[in-house]
């Protein structure tokens, strides 16, 4: 009882810890500060401050479990994200891989969103997926292979996923779903555009 109880807690943590509004926030950390703190702000602080607000109206758990009241929160999220881009081509000298990748970013919580209407996927696969998808894209890019911070990512990928199942959040078909919109959602914008 006991371990099953720990294991519980260390689900809650994980899930917490890598939770989708704080993924791209990580990722901008080997940018630069400056990158990581506007981005903390539109992509996680922003659409976490009026979250609470929504789910304080509403009355609902901050997980929100049911999938027909997280419409509100992915259109929210959305709209930080786009403000998010466009501050950050204003004011950010960044290369046209890294602006593909953010372009992609967006394009995959569209899809999230509109998936939603009528079936629930993991978002936390996808956050996670979109990283490995971006480190995928710049190796192809530059040529530089991230093995060591690939092999993290999808140590980290397992681990997530391991959470999600753990607490009941998803079946194993929106697991892999949200992983593979992840993945190739922002692969193919990064490679096309």
């Amino acid at each position: 009882m006991r371990g099953q109880k720990i294991s519980d807690i260390l689900a809650k943590v994980v899930s917490y810890a890598f939770h989708p509004l704080w993924i791209t926030s990580y990722a901008t950390l080997f940018v630069s500060w400056k990158l990581f703190f506007t981005t903390l702000i539109f992509t996680a602080l922003l659409p976490l401050a009026n979250t609470i607000v929504y789910i304080k109206n509403i009355h609902a758990s901050l997980t929100i479990p049911d999938r027909k009241q997280r419409t509100i929160p992915y259109l929210i999220t959305i709209a930080c994200y786009l403000l998010w881009s466009n501050f950050v081509n204003r004011y950010f000298a960044l290369p046209p891989i890294l602006k593909s990748i953010m372009l992609g970013m967006i394009l995959t919580l569209i899809i999230i969103a509109a998936v939603n209407f009528w079936w629930k996927i993991s978002a936390h696969m996808a956050s996670i997926a979109g990283l490995i998808s971006a480190c995928l894209a710049l190796q192809y890019h530059t040529g530089v292979t991230y093995f060591l911070v690939l092999a993290v990512l999808y140590t980290l990928a397992i681990v997530i996923c391991w959470a999600r199942t753990k607490l009941d959040a998803h079946t194993p078909e929106q697991l892999a779903v949200g992983f593979l919109v992840g993945l190739t959602t922002i692969f193919a914008t990064a490679i096309i555009i």
